[in-house]
């Protein structure tokens, strides 16, 4: 995963020169100025949150990230808790990142909650909490966020709205204004993001997680490599890859050092992701914590027969608050 490093226009009125007799328009200019005005500082209020992440005003507290080395016991269970390294354990980790893909093939819709917390241009920003619907075909997602611009929504369906992504703003502030249309790759929509909302689902996350680890197979010198299995909620495979230098893998190595991901046992999907990028210092080869993390992606309360339908995807929904 890579990381991905208005105008003003005056309001002019125009004030003919009046006589005795006829009356000024001074004061309605003037009034029309203060109502856009306010207008504007309405919308950028708004707006503002949005597009740099800024929750503290309308959010609960930001959920704590436990790193993912520490935030399981390893699996006691004797018959299923064999640990691979080298390439037996990346040999191991794509053949069951290929039967996950087979398995989400099947699956047309889920529910989950997603957890997210990333470091955008050099600041790691506080974590989000949002509930998601997601289809594959056409690929759609409607998400409503829990935890950082608490209240706030977001819809995207692969073809419709230009396509753009609609954008509800949480709190007072969204009933009072329009939902908003955004290039999901442009500059407003990844001032506080690593990856457009294209990128979000477990399907996609498994596909780059996949193509990544073929990546490193090929290389002459292996990275670290980690295969056991450990419980959480669920019991789940967990795959640690750390590189040794910066230039191990380029194009990749230089941002990433390191990248734990954990695979649901049962379900061979991937529901937690933890990426961490080089120490300060290149002498302190134990550092992971919030000084190197990346980013931090995990999947709850996921529901593969979630009973949805087409209409968890349209903006008129009597359940979503998208105004036209």
């Amino acid at each position: 995963m890579n990381d991905h490093p208005i105008s003003d226009h005056p309001i002019t009125d125009t004030i003919r020169p009046t006589s005795a007799a006829t009356p000024t328009k001074k004061p309605r200019a003037t009034f029309v100025k203060v109502a856009v005005g306010v207008g504007v500082l309405l919308m950028l209020s708004a707006v503002l949150p949005f597009l740099t992440g800024d929750s503290s005003t309308s959010s609960p507290s930001a959920p704590s990230h436990t790193p993912l080395d520490t935030s399981a016991k390893a699996n006691t269970d004797e018959t299923s808790s064999e640990t691979f390294t080298g390439r037996e354990a990346l040999t191991h980790w794509i053949a069951l990142m290929e039967s996950g893909v087979e398995r989400l093939s099947t699956t047309p819709i889920y529910t989950a909650t997603f957890d997210k917390r990333e470091r955008v241009s050099g600041t790691l920003l506080d974590g989000e909490v949002m509930a998601i619907t997601l289809r594959h075909q056409p690929f759609s997602v409607h998400a409503k966020w829990l935890v950082g611009n608490s209240g706030q929504e977001l819809l995207y369906v692969d073809g419709a709205n230009d396509p753009r992504i609609l954008v509800r703003v949480g709190g007072w502030k969204g009933r009072m204004m329009p939902a908003l249309k955004l290039d999901p790759h442009g500059s407003l929509a990844m001032k506080s993001s690593r990856h457009p909302i294209t990128d979000i689902g477990l399907k996609n996350l498994l596909h780059k997680l996949l193509d990544h680890r073929r990546q490193d197979a090929a290389l002459q010198t292996l990275p670290r490599c980690r295969l056991d299995m450990v419980t959480t909620d669920r019991p789940a495979h967990r795959f640690v890859i750390e590189y040794q230098t910066p230039g191990q893998r380029p194009g990749i190595s230089e941002v990433y050092r390191r990248s734990i991901v954990y695979l649901d046992r049962e379900w061979l999907v991937p529901t937690a992701v933890e990426n961490h990028g080089w120490a300060d210092s290149p002498t302190d080869t134990s550092t992971f914590d919030d000084t190197t993390l990346l980013e931090s992606y995990r999947y709850t309360d996921i529901n593969f027969d979630p009973g949805t339908s087409d209409l968890d995807f349209k903006r008129d929904n009597p359940e979503y608050a998208f105004r036209r």
